[in-house]
């Protein structure tokens, strides 16, 4: 999942999205101020920014880091 928003700093967002679709790797957006429900979800996370980048429940990262990413996703079981 990618937590967005409007004012990603640094273009960061758009970053961390081209890199998924260029690696096709599905995802999830989440747009923070259009979705009340991703909002919610995000203030619960308490992140000071974005873009956060969630893969599965418990590796998450603010900022895009494709390094990271990378090697989240190496962990994931296979599926």
């Amino acid at each position: 999942r990618d937590w967005s928003s409007d004012v990603c700093s640094s273009d960061l967002c758009d970053r961390a999205m081209a890199w998924l679709h260029a690696e096709a790797i599905p995802f999830r957006e989440c747009q923070i101020e259009a979705d009340a429900r991703c909002a919610e979800r995000y203030a619960q996370m308490g992140s000071p920014g974005t873009p956060v980048v969630q893969v599965d429940s418990n590796q998450v990262t603010l900022g895009f880091d494709p390094v990271w990413l990378a090697k989240a996703l190496a962990q994931r079981p296979p599926q």
